[in-house]
């Protein structure tokens, strides 16, 4: 599975200005600079965490599963955010 996570300050900054210009309709996909796979994203966690135990990722199945694995949660062509999932962890974690 993929995934293009978006800062949250990052959306509330859209949904902001958004509030503010008033009724659009449809809102536009937005998000984060990177898709990155569920194994590159635990990577660069148990990097900056220094955690040493491997992290397995397991094929599921099910219809949510098959969902996410098509990619339907992605829109690289509208990558809004700036803040990548590492400088996001490192933010978090005081850096």
């Amino acid at each position: 599975m993929k995934f293009q996570s978006i800062d949250v300050k990052e959306v509330a900054e859209i949904l902001t200005g958004l509030a503010n210009s008033g009724p659009s309709g449809l809102l536009p996909d937005a998000g984060g600079p990177q898709v990155q796979t569920f194994e590159e994203m635990a990577g660069i966690y148990s990097g900056i965490y220094k955690i040493r135990e491997s992290i397995k990722a397991e094929s599921m199945g099910g219809e949510r599963y098959d969902l996410f694995r098509s990619g339907i949660n992605l829109c690289p062509e509208n990558a809004v955010g700036q803040i990548s999932w590492a400088q996001y962890l490192i933010n978090a974690n005081g850096g």
